[in-house]
């Protein structure tokens, strides 16, 4: 869903100032359904389609979503909060480098396998863009850890972490 927390506003203006620096500016793509307080993320989006091609394509099925994964030069996610950060793990599956927040849950689902900026920071923001698409060999180093890294994240483990957590919080009792 396309809302506030996605911090896609920021997203916009880091790219349109990322894309000045090129004389062939990739295009982005904002997919996901409109959510609540959009009319600044729609005003953002007007702005930069002046100059700069930005696709919206709206809901998209889990098909499409791992297709844009794996057709992307990289994935952007410089979200303000996430409780978990499933999409950065999706990214590393699909072999696709990431950036994403140094906030809430994502530096310890990304760990080193990602550029880890600070959301509020849009010359941050920025700065990463430009790395991930003028860097081929960062770019390349991003994919390795990425595949490395998304390894640890499997529902068997989640499963047994989850039992070990409900085991502690019963006082080790047995079920």
């Amino acid at each position: 869903t396309l809302e506030p927390r996605k911090n896609l506003v920021r997203l916009l203006r880091a790219y349109r100032s990322a894309c000045r620096r090129r004389p062939d500016p990739p295009g982005l793509v904002l997919a996901g359904r409109s959510g609540w307080h959009a009319d600044a993320l729609r005003k953002e989006i007007r702005e930069t389609r002046r100059t700069l091609p930005v696709i919206t394509p709206g809901f998209v099925t889990e098909a499409e979503k791992f297709a844009l994964y794996r057709g992307a030069l990289g994935f952007l996610f410089p979200s303000l909060y996430e409780g978990f950060g499933l999409p950065v793990l999706e990214a590393f599956a699909c072999d696709t480098p990431v950036l994403t927040s140094d906030t809430s849950a994502l530096p310890e689902v990304a760990g080193n396998a990602a550029i880890l900026i600070d959301p509020r920071d849009t010359e941050a923001i920025e700065e990463g863009i430009v790395a991930l698409a003028t860097k081929e060999d960062l770019r390349r180093e991003l994919v390795f850890r990425g595949r490395e890294r998304v390894r640890r994240f499997t529902w068997e483990r989640t499963a047994i972490e989850t039992t070990r957590v409900y085991h502690r919080a019963m006082g080790g009792a047995a079920w």
